[in-house]
């Protein structure tokens, strides 16, 4: 195991009681009440050594359901109930073989509500606490998996845990954050993005920039002591969960936006011709030479379409006659005119969104990164970069890792 102070020293993996009085113990509140413990992470184990650990890297959704996170919250009138003797209309209790009438009487506050769960492995209605009527309910799910996943907008998954304490009450995740990430302008190398919320009303959805990795209550309270960046929001009715706003207060920032931003100045310097653009989509995309009349039409209509992208993208300034107007001429296509099938989004729902017509599927398609329109992209922007590389010098190969 590497020291302190080492790259990829880790000290939730095994030493963590180390730095405790052993007697007394740290505390690490996982919720044990479910089989192996609820707990999850991805090639390294924590020091309680709880839970399911991954031998390769898996997704937040994976991870989120690993470790018994994946359940929902709702609300639940806070009640009383006794019961009181059934009296007769002069007053008298009721009885029935010398033995009184009982019936039960309720009573509710209006003023509060339980907070409850069904427990994820055995279905037993739990009552995780109490809030007022407006407390806004958020799940695991919601802030993990819809929200916090998505703040790093990487193209691969890096997360590292995730874990439920006081069964059920709080639970957490947490990411590694890669060379692509920078916090405040530095690189955060050996920094995680932790995430953690609450359903017993103790606590606010909290996001941070944390120098530890959490894998249990005493790591969440250390990590939160020494976050670089944080941001939090309660649970009241009208708060909503903001990717711009969080990814500001947290300060985080992309390595790989500058080079897409002198990627895009550098291909705006290299001039496109029409008849070079008509050339190299035929290239990209045009047909085989023993193809039939059936894909020659079809080639024809395509190659219409894109010839008058192009020449639409031609009117833009800054754009006019380049390798980066012809990237997005094409870009545009395959977004927006390619064809789809009708059972594309007459089946297709993505998480609260139906899809229901083919502008709507085309939509999510572009915003979704579908393999089927990504691919493409990706041949067509190495082809132009190519083209143009002898313009470009040396920065086409920088270009081409991009």
């Amino acid at each position: 195991m590497t020291q302190p102070g080492q790259p990829g020293y880790d000290p939730t993996i095994n030493d963590w009681v180390s730095d405790y009085d052993k007697a007394e113990g740290p505390d690490h509140g996982i919720d044990e009440t479910v089989t192996g413990g609820a707990f999850a992470s991805v090639r390294n184990p924590a020091w309680h050594r709880l839970g399911v650990v991954f031998d390769e890297q898996v997704d937040a959704d994976t991870l989120l359901k690993a470790g018994w996170a994946d359940y929902d919250v709702f609300h639940t009138p806070v009640m009383t109930e006794i019961d009181v003797p059934v009296l007769t209309p002069s007053g008298e209790p009721m009885t029935i073989a010398g033995e009184p009438m009982m019936k039960p009487e309720r009573a509710i506050d209006n003023t509060k509500r339980n907070i409850c769960r069904r427990h994820p492995e055995t279905g037993e209605l739990q009552i995780l606490g109490q809030s007022a009527p407006g407390y806004k309910l958020r799940t695991n799910r919601e802030v993990f998996v819809e929200f916090a996943d998505k703040l790093l907008d990487l193209a691969t998954p890096n997360v590292s845990t995730c874990g439920v304490l006081y069964e059920g009450r709080q639970a957490f995740m947490s990411w590694q954050l890669s060379n692509e990430i920078m916090v405040n302008g530095e690189d955060a190398a050996e920094l995680w993005l932790m995430a953690h919320t609450s359903h017993d009303g103790s606590r606010p959805t909290t996001l941070a920039i944390v120098p530890i990795r959490t894998v249990c209550q005493n790591t969440l309270r250390v990590g939160l002591a020494g976050a670089l960046t944080r941001w939090s929001v309660r649970h009241t009715k009208n708060s909503k969960l903001v990717l711009a706003e969080v990814r500001q207060a947290l300060k985080l920032s992309y390595s790989y936006a500058e080079d897409w931003t002198t990627m895009a100045t550098d291909l705006a310097r290299s001039e496109v011709t029409t008849k070079e653009f008509d050339a190299l989509i035929a290239q990209a995309f045009g047909p085989t030479e023993d193809a039939g009349k059936k894909v020659l039409d079809a080639w024809d209509e395509r190659r219409g379409a894109l010839l008058q992208t192009w020449e639409k993208s031609a009117t833009t300034d800054g754009i006019r006659g380049t390798a980066w107007g012809a990237i997005n001429a094409v870009t545009e296509h395959l977004d927006w005119s390619s064809k789809v099938q009708k059972n594309s989004f007459e089946t297709h729902v993505d998480g609260r969104l139906k899809v229901n017509d083919a502008d709507g599927y085309r939509f999510w398609r572009s915003l979704d990164g579908d393999k089927s329109i990504e691919k493409p992209k990706q041949i067509w922007t190495r082809r132009v970069i190519e083209f143009v590389s002898e313009d470009l010098g040396d920065r086409s190969r920088e270009l081409l890792k991009v």
